[in-house]
């Protein structure tokens, strides 16, 4: 005859039961509503269109109703020189040194900063060029990078 199981044993091995059965259930899709989608692979110039050398930027358009190819590559076109007429406006270089020098217990802090403001002829809008494009295989959406020699 088994022993008898005390009432703290069999609460325990419930217990065991019950995570043993979430474990098998959740290893079978627990939480999951389908397969797990994976990260949108966009080209590195997306990220970053600067090159060595030249100042980029990305355009981007969606499919157009009327005009087909063509005229997604001139909206896409348009945006990136609208940016890149947008970054040629203002360019502004900052720098800020602070230093801190102590002699016989007593300390002094200088403060130095300057900031050099560029104008239109830093970037030619008249020699950007495209370099790459690539269409988003989900939405259609056409990317350019276009880049103009940084002087």
């Amino acid at each position: 005859m088994p022993a008898a199981v005390s009432s703290s044993s069999s609460s325990r091995l419930f217990a065991l039961a019950a995570a043993l059965l979430v474990v098998a259930a959740c290893a079978t899709g627990c939480g999951t509503t389908g397969p797990a989608k994976p990260a949108k692979l966009y080209p590195a110039w997306v990220v970053n269109p600067d090159l060595p050398g030249y100042t980029g930027v990305i355009g981007a358009a969606p499919p157009q109703d009327m005009g087909g190819r063509d005229a997604q590559y001139r909206v896409a076109m348009l945006k990136a020189r609208q940016e890149l007429a947008r970054m040629i406006r203002v360019q502004v270089e900052a720098r800020t040194t602070t230093s801190i020098e102590q002699r016989g217990g007593q300390a002094t802090q200088d403060y130095d900063s300057e900031m050099r403001l560029r104008a239109s002829q830093a970037l030619q809008l008249d020699r950007a060029r495209v370099v790459d494009e690539w269409v988003d295989p989900e939405t259609g959406e056409l990317y350019i990078h276009l880049v103009t020699p940084k002087q």
